[in-house]
C-alpha cells in the first residue's frame, strides 16, 4: 500500500485515530570467551544457566561453540530475566554483556480501540510521522515483563 492509501489516518477525513505509544525495553546476553573458545568450565556453567543447554552431552555443547569467542542468547529477555541471568552468570564465573534492545514504537489506533497494522516499516515510519506532524493524539503505554 502506499502512504497516500493512510491518508485519512491524519487529515482529518476520518476521526477518532490516535497514536498509542509502546515504551518497551528488551536485552540480549552475550557470554564472552577466550579467542578459541569456552573452556570445559565455562561449557559446563553454561548447560546449568541455559535451559538450551541444559539436556545437551557436554561434548554436543563443546562442539557447537568450538573456537566461537562469544555467545549470544538467541532470545530476548526482560528486565527481570536479565538481571536474574547476569546475577548467576556471575555467580558461575562466567563472562557476559547485556545490551538493551528498544522495541518501542507506535501504533495507529481508532476510536474503537482497533489497531492498524501497517506491514511495511518504511511506509508505518512515515504514516507515523505525518500523523505526529499533524497533531493526532498521542496515548503513552509502558510496557514491562
Amino acid at each position: 500500500m502506499a502512504l497516500n492509501d493512510f491518508q485519512h489516518l491524519w487529515d482529518g477525513s476520518e476521526s477518532g485515530w490516535k497514536l498509542i505509544r509502546v515504551e518497551r525495553q528488551t536485552w540480549r546476553l552475550t557470554f564472552t570467551f577466550a579467542e578459541s573458545g569456552p573452556s570445559l568450565k565455562e561449557i559446563s556453567s553454561l548447560r546449568c544457566l541455559l535451559d538450551e543447554f541444559h539436556d545437551m552431552p557436554v561434548n554436543v555443547v563443546f562442539s557447537r561453540l568450538r573456537s566461537q569467542a562469544a555467545y549470544l542468547l538467541p532470545r530476548n529477555l526482560s528486565n527481570l530475566e536479565m538481571h536474574s541471568l547476569m546475577k548467576q552468570a556471575q555467580q558461575l564465573g562466567l563472562r557476559a554483556s547485556v545490551v538493551e534492545d528498544d522495541q518501542s514504537g507506535y501504533l495507529p489506533v481508532d476510536e474503537n480501540g482497533s489497531a492498524l497494522i501497517i506491514e511495511d516499516d518504511m511506509v508505518a515510519r512515515e504514516v507515523e510521522n505525518r500523523m505526529l506532524e499533524a497533531g493526532v493524539v498521542v496515548v503513552e503505554i509502558t510496557h514491562f515483563d
